[in-house]
């Protein structure tokens, strides 16, 4: 049976586990190294100084007079010379300028001088620190044997105060040179030697003090390490913590696979002392060391290749493979260059290759980015230029800071360069979070934020004061010598006592203590008020905010205008992220709402379909302090917690709730504090009087509004009715129409077509107001189309109702009469729909009749019934009749008895006056009304229309 051949294959989420695991492996192993290392850094035996190769082996003996290669000419012609202007101790450099390097050098240099002339020299004044300072001297001044030759020593240029070589007598200038009674070859050997002692066990040194041979005894610290060190470590492990982070969080990506293994290399070789694993030749410190090789290495390798992939993939220069695996040829060969150097004991061309390859590295990237320059997205160099800037400008300043140390003799100060590092992550997360690369989504709240950079701040003015005061102010004090007393004051050419010394130095320095203090405190404030502006901590003036807000409530009268300025001041003055507020009217939600958001002032969603709830919730829990969203019902606190609001202020005015005022976060995302919730529930009290004048103010508005809209409806209805009565022979014709309030339902209107025809229409819409004025518009024209076509009132009607029936609310329909008058004929076709009866009086009889034909109001029938039951009259008149056409607003009207009119009353009434002409008729019947409705209001509209035959 065969057996098929079986392949593990990794898929994408396989590799990245695969990855997740080594990643993390290595990580743990770098970290527990580093922290070892540390440990047995502090734990090998330390002496508490500071020394360094001798810069020359010609030690003087005696202490002779000369000038300084500085003074005037005149002096050095005149000479004056100064006692011990070279003290003993002294190393000289140079004789006229020639460097002195054999022990032969010194006589050939000296004896080729003319003994009485001068010369210059070059000395290194070991307990003042000076190197390289030239001296003018007459070789007839020099005593006899004033130099001997030092064997190999280690010059002491620092002592730790209240260390172990300060207890046991150790001073600035001293030179080691033998160490447990060992020579040694080099400063390195020294330091092995000494390292090799056992902790808490006295170590001897022999050291030269004055041209004398001294022993000191020195115990050395159980335990004890640097502050610079202890800073290198810290940083290490923080930049070792940030790439475990990168490198875990999103392996699956190249750009973070790339970026995390670079960093995580970085730390871990900027947590270790290269020259403390030089030192050491055990097992563990050269596995160390050969870590830290390969971390400075491989580290700047993946390095360069994640610039191509990050912050976005550079297409161009990825698809050529060799860019990418140039640099890990470089790095190869720097590794096994730094191998080289460790087995040959070249130890300070290791520490120069370091810095060499940096900047090789860095030189490399840099070619590389101008020569595809053209060929990269502008987004790209936008979005790299902070890493750019942190990476080349810093690194470059580094170096600098690091020589200038190294020229003033501050070298055990470079190790708080490293603290520049630190700025590298710093710029990696400040582009990731801002550009939202690499999809990772974490951001730093701005009240945690503020505190770590204050704190930040704050201890590194401490530190600096620290490090000025104690490593830097003491190294060059230069006291004056006068005396100061409480009645004089003297300049003296000699030195001054000790103990008068003492004081003088202890005064000076309690004074630049205080003068540094205050500079930096002034630093320090400066910074603390940029912070404070940057994250919105600036201090907050309540009264003078509240008065603002009270002059904003005076002045803004309409709703929309009051909420949009309560809700600017709020976010404006107290920096809040999102502010809101609602109004209620008669416990309805009201459409004046605003928020004030990232992009400014705009309107709230009023699709709260809970608002009833919302309401409802208020008022049974009712308070007039801070309502926490937490507390609402979960539908409404899901939304204001989507829309950024934390806490509601009800707004009460006496019974009712009037408005509510949102409170989101503070855009420096600290809590409110007792003072913020006691202001805003003020604001929230006076705002409800103001939200209550602008209610009585709109709505005063709204009336003024209404009332001026009527006014124009009224107008153009009035309008809508004939302007100009027709001028019939034969006819006496006049009309009004009366409506009972701003506009009306009645209507009125002459249809002649010819001057022998006259059609009258007068109508009567259901209800008044203004919603019967608008269906006597759509009536009007509807008729006024109609009768083009020549139709009877009766054909005229039904045709109006088919098209009326469609449009009108079923509660709603129209009652209206219609006739046509044919002049030459005398004759009057009549047809009513629903509407009262035509009053017509009889010139013959002298009687008034009411003619009622059947027919139902518009409106309320389709057709069938409609057509059914309206009926159309025929009337021949004679000179003399009367036909008065009414609506119910007469009839109806009524006395203060609540009595109506009637419709005998119109009867009567025309039959006395039938005489009079047509508008005297009209208007007596209207007076007659009006005289009997008096003292009460007109509750109908009121239309007359008389034709009277001449």
């Amino acid at each position: 049976m065969n057996k098929s051949k079986k392949t593990l294959r990794l898929n994408f989420n396989d590799q990245t586990t695969l990855f997740r695991i080594l990643f993390g492996t290595a990580a743990i192993f770098l970290i527990w190294m580093t922290y070892y290392t540390f440990y047995r850094y502090g734990s090998i035996p330390t002496d508490e100084n500071w020394f360094s190769n001798t810069p020359s082996r010609f030690y003087i003996t005696k202490s002779f007079p000369a000038y300084h290669i500085t003074q005037d000419a005149e002096a050095q012609s005149n000479p004056s010379l100064l006692p011990d202007s070279i003290r003993v101790g002294s190393l000289i450099i140079a004789i006229n300028n020639e460097y002195l390097i054999k022990s032969s050098d010194i006589n050939s240099v000296y004896d080729a001088i003319p003994e009485k002339q001068m010369f210059t020299m070059t000395v290194f004044q070991s307990a003042e620190k000076k190197t390289k300072t030239s001296y003018l001297i007459r070789k007839s001044a020099l005593p006899d044997s004033f130099v001997r030759v030092l064997p190999v020593a280690a010059h002491v240029f620092d002592v730790i105060q209240g260390g172990a070589s300060d207890r046991a007598g150790m001073r600035v200038g001293d030179f080691i040179v033998k160490i447990n009674k060992k020579k040694f070859a080099n400063i390195w050997d020294a330091d092995k030697i000494m390292r090799s002692a056992r902790a808490g066990k006295t170590i001897e040194y022999e050291v030269i003090r004055d041209n004398k041979n001294i022993t000191l005894h020195v115990t050395l610290a159980r335990f004890g390490f640097d502050t610079s060190i202890l800073t290198q470590f810290i940083c290490g492990l923080l930049i070792m913590g940030f790439a475990v982070f990168l490198g875990l969080k999103r392996p699956d990506l190249k750009a973070s696979r790339l970026l995390g293994l670079a960093i995580l290399m970085f730390g871990f070789a900027i947590s270790n002392d290269i020259k403390f694993l030089i030192l050491q030749k055990d097992l563990f410190s050269n596995v160390v060391y050969f870590s830290y090789l390969g971390a400075i290495a491989y580290g700047i390798a993946w390095w360069l290749q994640s610039s191509y992939y990050f912050p976005k993939v550079w297409q161009e220069v990825v698809n050529k493979k060799w860019l990418q695996k140039l640099p890990y040829l470089f790095a190869t060969l720097y590794f096994l260059l730094g191998i080289i150097f460790l087995i040959s004991g070249h130890q300070i061309a290791q520490l120069i290759s370091i810095q060499i390859y940096l900047f090789l590295a860095l030189t490399y990237n840099l070619i590389v980015h101008l020569l595809y320059r053209k060929k990269r997205p502008l987004e790209l160099r936008k979005i790299s230029r902070a890493i750019g800037l942190t990476i080349y400008l810093g690194f470059f300043l580094f170096l600098m800071a690091n020589i200038l140390l190294e020229y003033y003799s501050l070298a055990k100060l470079s190790n708080y360069t490293v603290l520049y590092f630190l700025l590298i992550p710093l710029a990696y997360t400040y582009t990731i979070v801002h550009y939202n690369l690499l999809g990772i989504n974490f951001k730093i709240r701005k009240n945690i934020q503020y505190s770590i950079i204050n704190t930040a701040w704050t201890l590194s003015l401490i530190i600096i004061f620290i490090i000025i005061f104690t490593k830097l102010l003491p190294v060059n004090l230069d006291i004056p010598r006068f005396r100061l007393t409480f009645t004089s004051f003297e300049l003296l050419d000699g030195p001054i006592p000790a103990s008068e010394q003492e004081i003088l130095e202890k005064t000076l320095l309690v004074f630049l203590a205080v003068a540094l203090g205050f500079f930096l405190w002034k630093i320090r404030k400066w910074g603390q008020k940029y912070l404070n502006k940057k994250y919105f901590r600036s201090q907050f003036d309540y009264q003078k905010f509240s008065r603002e807000l009270a002059e904003v409530m005076a002045t803004k009268l309409e709703m929309v205008d009051l909420a949009k300025s309560i809700v600017k001041k709020l976010s404006e003055q107290m920096n809040l992220k999102n502010s809101g507020i609602l109004f209620f009217r008669d416990k309805e939600l009201c459409c004046y709402q605003t928020v004030k958001g990232e992009s400014g002032i705009k309107a709230m969603e009023t699709s709260l379909n809970f608002d009833k709830k919302f309401y409802d919730f208020l008022y049974e829990f009712r308070t007039d302090s801070r309502f926490s969203v937490d507390y609402m019902p979960e539908e409404i606190k899901s939304y204001l917690i989507q829309k950024g609001f934390r806490h509601i202020f009800p707004i009460w005015f006496k019974e009712k709730l009037n408005g509510i005022v949102f409170i989101g976060e503070k855009m420096s995302e600290t809590p409110f504090n007792t003072d913020d919730l006691s202001f805003f529930t003020t604001v929230a009290k006076q705002a409800s009087i103001s939200i209550e004048n602008s209610f009585l103010y709109e709505e005063v508005a709204e009336k003024e509004r209404m009332k001026h809209e009527l006014n124009i409806a009224r107008r153009i209805q009035l309008a809508s009715l004939p302007q100009v009565t027709p001028q019939i022979d034969g006819i006496d014709l006049s009309g009004i129409s009366i409506p009972a309030s701003e506009v009306g339902g009645d209507y009125f209107d002459y249809l002649n077509g010819t001057p022998d025809k006259l059609t009258v229409i007068v109508g009567d819409v259901s209800g008044k107001g203004t919603s019967a004025a608008l269906y006597l518009f759509k009536i009007q024209g509807i008729l006024r189309s109609l009768y083009g076509f020549n139709l009877t009132p009766r054909d005229l009607f039904i045709r109006a109702n088919t098209l009326l029936y469609k449009d009108m609310e079923k509660h709603s329909f129209v009652t209206a009469i219609g006739g046509s008058f044919s002049i030459s004929k005398r004759k009057l076709v009549l047809a009513r729909a629903g509407h009262l009866p035509l009053f017509y009086y009889h010139a013959i009889n002298k009687t008034v009749e009411k003619i009622t034909p059947k027919g139902l109001g518009l409106g309320l029938d389709a057709k069938k019934i409609f057509t059914s039951e309206i009926e159309e009259k025929t009337i021949s008149y004679n000179k003399g009749d009367v036909f008065l056409f009414i609506t119910d607003g007469l009839t109806e009207a009524k006395s203060t008895a609540g009595i109506e009119f009637g419709e005998d009353n119109i009867s009567n009434i025309l039959e006395k006056i039938h005489s009079d002409s047509a508008e005297a008729i009209r208007d007596n019947i209207l007076s007659r009304v009006k005289t009997f409705s008096t003292n009460t209001i007109q509750r109908d509209d009121q239309t007359v229309v008389v034709v009277k035959v001449v």
